[in-house]
C-alpha cells in the first residue's frame, strides 16, 4: 500500500490511506473480474475488469493524491488561523514563515516568541 503522509495533517494521511486502501480493493476486483468467470457472458467480465482498474487509477492518482493535497491545503490553513500552538509547530519546521503566520494568526504573535538559543518558539512570559 502506497499512501501520501501529510506532516501538519492528520486528516488529509487519513484520506489518502483509505484512497490507497479503495484502489487496491478495486485492482483486485479488476483481476479477479479479468480471471474469472464471474458472468455467462466473457464481455461482461473484461468490461467490469476495466472499469474497476480504472476507478482504481481515478482513486489513486486523482483522489488519493490531489484531493488529498486540496484537503491539507484546508486543513493546515484553518489550523494556522485558529491555533496557535500549531503555528509555532508549523514556525519551529518552518521558521521562514514566521512573518506570514504572525500575519494570519495575530495570536500566536502576541503568544510566541523564538527563542534563539534553543532554535523553537515558546510562550511569552507575562
Amino acid at each position: 500500500m502506497i499512501y501520501r503522509n501529510y506532516e501538519f495533517s492528520f486528516l488529509a494521511t487519513l484520506f489518502s490511506v483509505f484512497m490507497s486502501l479503495f484502489s487496491f480493493a478495486f485492482v483486485l476486483l479488476g483481476i479477479f473480474f479479468f480471471i474469472g468467470d464471474f458472468t455467462d457472458v466473457l464481455v461482461l467480465n473484461i468490461i467490469l475488469g476495466v472499469v474497476f482498474v480504472a476507478a482504481a487509477l481515478f482513486t489513486f492518482f486523482y483522489l488519493g493524491n490531489v484531493v488529498s493535497q486540496k484537503i491539507a491545503n484546508i486543513d493546515v490553513d484553518r489550523k494556522l488561523h485558529n491555533k496557535p500552538a500549531f503555528c509555532a509547530n508549523f514556525c519551529s519546521r518552518n521558521p521562514e514563515a514566521y512573518e506570514a503566520v504572525c500575519q494570519i494568526n495575530p495570536v500566536f504573535a502576541e503568544t510566541y516568541e523564538y527563542n534563539e538559543a534553543k532554535k523553537y518558539f515558546v510562550k511569552k512570559k507575562v
